[in-house]
């Protein structure tokens, strides 16, 4: 039997949703609410500012790192242990153990490997303290929470505070992108199955308090400001232009910037100055060369040379 790495396998996910890292199938509701994992999104990006990546949320059940398995791979064996699975020093050297020819590749895979259980597993942890982080706020009736049926269509009902007054949140509410509540109007009463939300502007509010936060721009913001600056927000927004090292190329934003322009600025044809101005601006001060650019000015005013 082929056994799976866990990093490969979407049934060793933690979220069981199949469709939790595709945003254009997540549940949907009126545009005030966002659905859980969203909301989940949104506070990851503020306690964790640059280190987020929204991948937490695909993060999988793996125990055992890649380095530890080889590790225990080659302590030493003997052909017929008892049932303990105790075995001898006389048995070990008549009955030596054959290793797999391709045993130094498994080694090197694991080396491989091991820098992607490292990451999983911080990426665990932060989506742990993300959901913790949204059902602290629910306890304490900072945050409203809301469910709805998964199936027929319905109205979003809001969810008591009291709710949230339980262990491990992850479990209970977010692997499969809900929880199953119980409905009074069945005789007898029966569980359902909900999907749950949390209104927008409220969640926004929240974060904003966070001390680490990101700027959040809010739609309605951005409406009100200069076409330009709106297509240059959005660029960086979609880009993800948070930190210099993430920024690409001059050139990159300019096409970048040329590329969304019809859809933002439709009214007038792309102006080549004004796309040089906008990729230059989303792209974050590198202080070192200002500071040697402006050395370099003031030696040729003043016909200062280096010395060699």
């Amino acid at each position: 039997m082929i056994r799976t790495w866990p990093e490969l396998d979407p049934n060793c996910r933690v979220i069981k949703t199949p469709d939790v890292t595709n945003r254009d199938c997540w549940p949907k509701a009126p545009s005030k609410y966002v659905f859980i994992f969203e909301a989940i999104n949104l506070a990851g990006s503020a306690l964790f500012a640059g280190v987020w990546t929204g991948k937490e949320l695909a993060a999988v059940i793996w125990d055992e790192s890649p380095r530890h398995e080889r590790v225990q791979a080659h302590l030493p064996m003997a052909r017929g242990a008892g049932a303990g699975g105790s075995y001898s020093s006389q048995s070990m050297q008549h009955n030596p153990v054959a290793r797999p020819k391709d045993f130094h590749v498994q080694d090197w895979r694991a080396e491989q490997r091991q820098p992607l259980w490292e990451e999983n597993a911080r990426a665990l942890e932060r989506l742990e303290q993300a959901v913790e982080w949204l059902a602290q706020r629910c306890r304490d009736g900072e945050l409203t929470s809301h469910y709805r049926r998964r199936t027929g269509g319905s109205n979003l009902v809001r969810m008591r505070d009291a709710d949230w007054n339980l262990e491990n949140p992850l479990f209970h509410f977010v692997i499969y992108g809900g929880t199953r509540r119980r409905s009074g109007a069945a005789k007898p009463s029966s569980l359902i199955d909900s999907y749950l939300f949390f209104e927008k502007a409220e969640l926004l509010a929240a974060i904003e308090q966070e001390p680490a936060a990101q700027l959040v721009v809010r739609e309605w913001d951005l409406s009100r400001l200069s076409p330009y600056l709106q297509l240059a927000i959005r660029v960086a927004l979609a880009r993800k232009y948070f930190a210099r090292a993430n920024c690409e190329t001059q050139a990159i934003r300019e096409a970048e910037v040329e590329g969304a322009w019809p859809d933002l600025i439709s009214d007038i044809e792309a102006v080549p100055s004004m796309v040089t101005a906008i990729a230059r601006v989303i792209n974050f001060p590198d202080a070192d060369a200002i500071k040697k650019g402006r050395l370099g000015g003031q030696r040729r005013k003043t016909g200062i040379t280096r010395k060699a």
